[in-house]
């Protein structure tokens, strides 16, 4: 076999599936009654051996292994061990998922899901090619992962994180295919949720929603003093365009005075630097003269 084993089935002389080693359980003997809590022993269905034809019996009782890899699939002649049938199913790719199953005429069908998106359908155990259908490319391995065939040509997968598909290759239930979709929930109005008082919801136990208008719209009682209220206007858009233009004019009024301070500051700063360098020189003019008369006479004065 080429590639890795993806699935093995087995099947009896007439070709239908020989179910596994396993028998679903159910107490025959258990009746629920009023009252009574006591089980009553269960009892397992007697199983019927299984067992593999020996040399003697194996044109009469023959089985078949089919046994499918990522590139081809092969009936087995069982307990001979000859190969039977074989066929080829991907060259350049490789086979995703593979599975028998059965169609609804009760036939059984070796069912593959190719990496380049074709679905392809061969019976059973001939391996003769039934369907070579182009599908969809394994772009998303969440494909890959979620792909699964189911009993009477159907399968699913999960092409979103939200979203299944489902697809058939039988057309008996392709044309009816539109009346099996249903929704996941059933579309109904809300009923109004009853009114509770303001209290109750404040002081209950249980997380409830408090309205805005229930805490402080009108019918939350009288404000306090404390609280200040917006009183609007009357005047509108005028008075408050006359209150701007009134604004505008004192601040330029006050501007100009800032104006009007500052130019005569300068000008007692100048008036005072100007006084200050004629006493300067006065003060020197007066100590040459004392120094010129200190050493002369009374007469010579």
């Amino acid at each position: 076999m080429k590639g890795t084993i993806l699935n093995i089935a087995f099947l009896n002389s007439n070709g239908g599936l020989i179910s596994a080693s396993t028998e679903a359980w159910k107490d025959m003997n258990y009746e629920q009654k009023e009252g009574e809590r006591e089980k009553k022993k269960p009892s397992m269905p007697p199983r019927v051996p299984r067992i593999s034809p020996s040399a003697s019996t194996e044109m009469a009782d023959r089985q078949f292994a089919v046994i499918t890899s990522e590139k081809e699939s092969k009936v087995i002649s069982l307990p001979s061990q000859t190969c039977a049938y074989r066929a080829k199913i991907a060259e350049s790719s490789y086979v995703v998922k593979a599975d028998v199953i059965s169609m609804p005429n009760k036939e059984l069908c070796l069912a593959c899901y190719i990496a380049n998106g074709h679905v392809v359908i061969y019976s059973l155990p001939s391996l003769r090619l039934l369907l070579d259908y182009d599908f969809v490319p394994l772009t998303d391995l969440r494909v890959g992962r979620t792909f699964q065939f189911s009993a009477h040509g159907k399968a699913l997968y999960q092409c979103s994180p939200t979203e299944i598909q489902r697809l058939t290759v039988c057309a008996e239930h392709s044309n009816s295919l539109h009346d099996m979709l249903g929704d996941l929930f059933i579309p109904c109005t809300t009923p109004e949720a009853p009114s509770r008082g303001f209290f109750k919801n404040l002081f209950s136990v249980s997380s409830g929603s408090l309205d805005r208008q229930e805490l402080f719209g009108e019918n939350s009682g009288k404000p306090s003093r404390s609280i200040a209220k917006h009183v609007p206007g009357t005047a509108g858009m005028e008075a408050v365009k006359a209150q701007s233009q009134t604004v505008g004019g004192e601040i330029a009024r006050t501007k100009l005075e800032l104006i009007k301070r500052g130019e005569k500051l300068s000008e007692t700063e100048k008036r005072t630097s100007e006084m200050m360098q004629n006493a300067e020189s006065f003060a020197s003019a007066a100590n040459e003269l004392m120094k010129k008369q200190k050493n002369k006479k009374w007469y010579q004065l």
